[in-house]
């Protein structure tokens, strides 16, 4: 997954809701999902820290472009 994958999928539920309220935690800073983010109206407040238990998800990775990445955390949002 790259920053633009992540962008097309949130693309659309940003959309849908034109002048309403949107939250999306992530720990992503800068980059392009994070720009994105900031001229969709909604700049980079705070970051959030991303826990695991045991491994890391860094762990399951061959490293390169392969390394799996977490955009935003559903989970936070919903209670």
């Amino acid at each position: 997954l790259q920053d633009a994958d992540a962008v097309a999928v949130v693309r659309p539920h940003i959309a849908e809701h034109p002048g309403g309220f949107l939250r999306v935690d992530t720990h992503m800073e800068s980059g392009e999902f994070a720009a994105f983010l900031s001229h969709s109206g909604m700049p980079v407040f705070d970051t959030v820290l991303t826990m695991s238990l045991g491994k890391r998800l860094a762990d399951f990775s061959g490293g390169g472009s392969a390394t799996p990445r977490t955009y935003a955390l559903a989970s936070q949002t919903l209670g």
